[in-house]
């Protein structure tokens, strides 16, 4: 139903995805570092490269969703304001997470 590739163990990346959200939860606020961390473990898992490969790109992701955290919670308009202070900061980060994905996932170019 997801369209994942053959080999890969659906309810392994089902745990790893649920994994990064409860360590937001559990940590808080200064929880990037580690979200990041079990994040590259996610897409190590679903798109089968070694963590390394994927390290920076998990990183970047957690890093952005402490922003957001971080952000919405000083907005005095709350997670529900405009987040002009902060949406553009996570944006750049996930651009950059997504863009170092892309690349640690591509198909290496035939000889």
């Amino acid at each position: 139903m997801l369209g994942l590739p053959d080999g890969v163990d659906a309810e392994e990346v089902a745990r790893r995805e649920l994994r990064w959200w409860t360590v937001r939860r559990e940590i808080g606020l200064a929880a990037g570092e580690a979200a990041g961390s079990v994040i590259a473990e996610l897409y190590s898992v679903l798109y089968g490269v070694p963590v390394a490969a994927v390290a920076e790109a998990g990183r970047l992701r957690g890093l952005a969703a402490e922003v957001r955290d971080r952000g919405a919670t000083a907005d005095p308009d709350g997670p529900t304001g405009r987040g002009a202070a902060y949406w553009p900061e996570v944006a750049r980060l996930l651009v950059a997470s997504y863009r170092l994905l892309k690349a640690a996932i591509a198909p290496a170019p035939a000889r």
